[in-house]
């Protein structure tokens, strides 16, 4: 049975898990890199599970395990504390095509208008990474520009698709 909820510090485990595990397998698709959140603090992966007015995150749970996530945080700065973001977005691939991840963001975006003057809601995601864009389009996030070598591994520079859905 598949439950989607607000992940919280009892989920810190199964989170950190697959989070290394998605950046490990595609590394192309975060800003983030393996290493680097190896090394990481479990208190470094604690903060990102805090429930917040600011910030919380979306998991998808297959009889307690862990399938699919997506992350929310609001920014902080006076002039753009109207303004969200999306990210850390993935779905186990044994769960793909069965609409997990759109429950997951579908859950993610009721809770994000429930927020007090928060309008739109951004998220980026490579360009080569086309059934990724076009999943953020059918749930209403429109492509609004293009950063040019947004991201760096080292080797390669990737494009991103900057999208946003008016709250």
């Amino acid at each position: 049975m598949i439950t989607v909820r607000k992940l919280d510090l009892n989920d810190l485990s199964q989170f950190i898990d697959l989070r290394l595990k998605v950046l490990k397998e595609v590394p192309e698709a975060f800003a983030s890199a393996y290493q680097k959140e190896c090394d990481l603090q479990e208190e470094v992966f604690a903060n990102r599970l805090k429930i917040t007015d600011n910030q919380f995150t979306i998991g998808a749970l297959d009889n307690n395990d862990l399938s699919c996530v997506a992350a929310f945080f609001r920014e902080t700065r006076e002039k753009s504390k109207h303004k969200g973001n999306v990210v850390a977005v993935y779905c186990l691939p044994e769960y793909r095509k069965k609409k997990i991840a759109t429950i997951v963001m579908e859950t993610l975006i009721t809770e994000v208008r429930k927020i007090p003057d928060l309008i739109v809601l951004n998220l980026s995601v490579v360009s080569e990474n086309n059934r990724a864009k076009q999943f953020y389009e059918k749930l209403g996030f429109v492509v609004y520009g293009k950063e040019p070598k947004a991201l760096f591994d080292g080797q390669n520079y990737f494009d991103e698709y900057l999208l946003q859905l008016s709250l």
